[in-house]
């Protein structure tokens, strides 16, 4: 979702038609940040299971060693 901002005669013709419609046009805005707010949100928590995916190897998960790769299990053998 992409947010759609008033152009500035929108803006003014709304200070023009009086409180109401200021109103209204804030409450649109409004309505746009809060959908982005829950994307953002859900897009959060995706990332967080990726990188706890990412972060799994055979000490952490029941992955077999074979599923470590040869980077993690040469690091293993040099640094662990």
């Amino acid at each position: 979702m992409q947010i759609t901002l008033p152009t500035r005669d929108e803006i003014h013709t709304a200070y023009l038609q009086g409180e109401e419609a200021v109103v209204l046009l804030i409450g649109e805005l409004g309505q746009q940040i809060a959908t982005l707010a829950d994307v953002v949100s859900q897009q959060g928590e995706a990332i967080k299971a990726l990188q706890g995916r990412l972060s799994q190897d055979s000490r952490t998960s029941s992955k077999p060693p074979s599923s470590d790769g040869y980077k993690k299990g040469l690091f293993a053998i040099l640094y662990g």
